[in-house]
């Protein structure tokens, strides 16, 4: 086996395994919340589209649009 196939297999084999571990991250975090929400009674995966499948997508939106003014205030407290 050549050098070049043998980086090429290994380059393959360890996009599966990433592959696969950032599935049964993301899985596991969505199984998370959904019990988290159901004990909690509370909006979030539990209701939140198809399954609660939505509630990533609109916790990015929310970190898009969050404001950050208390963060600099208490940055530029650290800074005086």
């Amino acid at each position: 086996m050549s050098v070049g196939v043998f980086i090429l297999v290994s380059a393959i084999k360890s996009a599966i395994v990433l592959g696969v571990m950032l599935t049964v991250d993301a899985y596991t975090v969505w199984l998370e919340r959904k019990v988290v929400g159901h004990m909690q009674n509370r909006w979030g995966p539990t209701r939140v589209g198809p399954f609660g499948l939505l509630q990533p997508a609109a916790d990015g939106l929310k970190f898009l649009f969050k404001r950050s003014e208390e963060h600099t205030s208490e940055l530029q407290s650290l800074r005086h």
